[in-house]
């Protein structure tokens, strides 16, 4: 609705005329819209805020992995996706007991503790999908 020449108190009436019973919250957003400020419910607001949290915790989540090394990196892939350590070592033409410090070095820089942490930190940040099991019954 464009504002008026006449403020938000003349659209107040304007809408009041017409028969409608506006509650404080419409009206505290007229207010604001004719001031030319933003005006969010206090759901739309919570709404908004949760979701920045969540994308600002992603964020974070990435950004920790982007600090692991080439080689960590890889070997987080090779964890998550189910090689053992002495598959790992192999392949990587590394000892055992290097993938294990890799492994510990992983674990530290990415805040988890243990292993079932470490695949739930892979898939939140899009390193790992799970697919959907199919239903026995």
């Amino acid at each position: 609705m464009p504002a008026s020449a006449y403020g938000p108190e003349f659209e107040i009436l304007e809408v009041l005329s017409v028969g409608i019973s506006p509650s404080d919250e419409v009206l505290r957003a007229v207010r604001w819209a004719h001031q030319g400020r933003t005006y969010l419910s206090p759901d739309s607001s919570t709404h908004i805020v949760a979701e920045y949290l969540q994308g600002r915790k992603a964020r974070m989540a990435t950004d920790r992995y982007e600090e692991l090394t080439p080689r960590e990196q890889e070997v987080f892939r090779l964890l998550v996706d189910g090689y053992t350590n002495k598959a790992i070592a192999r392949a990587l033409y590394i000892s055992p007991k290097t993938v294990d410090t890799h492994r510990a070095s992983i674990m530290r820089k990415l805040e988890v503790n243990t292993f079932p942490e470490l695949v739930r930190y892979a898939v939140s940040i899009g390193l790992l999908e799970v697919e959907p099991e199919e239903s026995v019954l």
